[in-house]
């Protein structure tokens, strides 16, 4: 089994998998060890055999740039921005909003 020892090698992997596969990476503080997120079973598979946890998430790193590009071309409100933040944990972006925007449910 290999080891991860860089974040060179957990980029290596991240690309191996592919955009549709996962949605990256990151060191879980609690355990010490990589974790990398997967979208199903083989993915999954492959990441354990590096050595890496692999953790299923709902939405690839491919879903959230494609909800992030839809945003950036669609939302238009003046004097706010936004942004997409992968969370280790969820792997999804819902959109929010000050709550001096109309509409917000913040």
């Amino acid at each position: 089994m290999a080891t991860l020892e860089s974040a060179d090698t957990l980029r290596a992997l991240e690309a191996r998998l592919g955009a549709d596969d996962t949605a990256g990476f990151y060191r879980d503080a609690a355990t010490d060890r990589m974790v990398v997120t997967v979208t199903d079973e083989a993915a999954a598979e492959t990441v354990r055999e590096t050595g890496a946890v692999a953790r299923l998430v709902e939405r690839s790193g491919a879903e959230l740039t494609a909800a992030k590009t839809t945003l950036d071309r669609t939302v238009h409100i003046a004097g706010t921005t936004w942004a997409s933040t992968r969370s280790p944990t969820r792997s999804s972006s819902p959109p929010t909003a000050p709550s001096r925007v109309p509409g917000s449910t913040r």
